[in-house]
Order: C-alpha cells, then structure tokens, then sequence
C-alpha cells in the first residue's frame, strides 16, 4: 500500500511541526502589538502618575516641623559629605505659568511663573533662608523632544 502525504507528515516526520514563514511573521506581528501595547500603558501610566503629581503640587502644604527637620538634616548630611547644594523639589515644568521659558531663560523675574509648592518653596527661601546666607537657584534639568521638562530647585550654601 502506497504511504500518502498525510502520513508521511505523521509523528516519524519531525518536519511535520515546523510553521510556515507566514505563520512566523504572523507571530513577529502578534509580538510587535504587544510590545506597542505595553508601551502604550506605560506611556499612559507614566502621564497619570505625572499628572496626579501635578496636581499635588498645584496646591500649598502645611510646612511641618518634622518637614523641617528633615530638610536641615538632608542639608547638613550633603554639607558634611562636600556637598554645596542640595535639589529641594523637582517638578514639571508645566506647573510654571509659562511652561518653564523664564527659567530656562534665566530671567530675573522667573519666581513670578511659579504656583503651588515650587511657589511656597521660594518664598520660605525668601523668608527665611536668603538673609541666611543661602541661595536658591531654579533651572531646566532635562529636555525631553527639545522642550523644557523639569525644573529643579536647588539650595545653595556657597
């Protein structure tokens, strides 16, 4: 009896399990939409933690004295480790009124775009710090796409 096809793909035929090419790039394009799906929710997840942070930062907090407290010793932990300055606060540069271009500018007026903590942040330097001896300097700390993104807030001591 003649062996047909079919049983020529059987068990004994260990070519009978290999796919065809148009089921590899089926699978290479089942893998590329889940990579883009996953960086899809990562990048939606990384803009709610920033816009929930945003929106933290928008509103003044009740400074505290253990607050305080642990700012003085953060400072004095750099200063005995050499350190010159430490970041206060890094924000997005977004929550300036306008986007960070008077910062990024080094304009004399930058402080005036602030709102929320950053804000209440410069005023307790101006308050408190300044006539102190400390300086307090705000810059763009990264440009993603070309654009400002953060700023940070730096304490100086020198």
């Amino acid at each position: 009896m003649a062996q047909t096809q079919h049983d020529s793909a059987g068990a004994d035929n260990p070519m009978a399990a290999l796919l065809s090419a148009d089921d590899l790039q089926r699978l290479v394009a089942r893998h590329e939409i889940e990579q883009m799906e996953h960086v899809h929710h990562a990048r939606s997840a990384k803009e709610e933690a920033k816009k929930a942070r945003m929106d933290l930062l928008r509103q003044r907090r009740e400074l505290t004295p253990e607050m305080v407290q642990h700012a003085i010793q953060r400072w004095q932990a750099a200063a005995s480790q050499g350190g010159t300055e430490v970041e206060l606060l890094r924000f997005p540069s977004e929550l300036c009124s306008d986007d960070g271009r008077a910062i990024n500018s080094s304009e004399p007026d930058w402080p005036r775009t602030l709102v929320g903590v950053p804000a209440q942040l410069y005023e307790i330097w101006a308050q408190h710090l300044k006539d102190r001896g400390f300086k307090l300097k705000a810059y763009v700390v990264d440009f993603p796409d070309g654009k400002p993104g953060d700023i940070g807030m730096f304490l100086s001591w020198v």
